[in-house]
């Protein structure tokens, strides 16, 4: 049995590190048409430094819709596929969700 396709706003919280055991956090929200937004930060709560993704030096355009994904989870591999050749490492998936509008 196939699951739907994304159809709500979703929001992902994923820990990092870079090699100097820097703590960074990606948060990945969408908004109300299904586009994904990226805010990188320092540190692992909310009130840390942001920063520019162009800093993790990823190889790969970001993903870019909710509509491409089946489940959040697909998502969140996604996110992990692109994030995975940049110099920072995946610690953990703090939160991933589907919230409903």
């Amino acid at each position: 049995m196939k699951t739907a396709k994304v159809t709500e706003k979703v929001k992902v919280l994923i820990s990092l590190e870079d090699g100097m055991d820097n703590k960074q956090t990606l948060e990945v929200t969408s908004d109300d048409f299904g586009v994904l937004h990226y805010h990188l930060y320092g540190s692992w709560d909310s009130s840390g430094t942001p920063m520019s993704l162009s800093n993790m030096l990823t190889r790969e355009p970001c993903p870019a819709s909710i509509g491409d994904y089946e489940t959040v989870d697909d998502l969140v591999e996604a996110i992990h596929h692109w994030v995975e050749p940049s110099h920072l490492c995946w610690v953990a998936v703090r939160f991933a969700k589907a919230i409903s509008k």
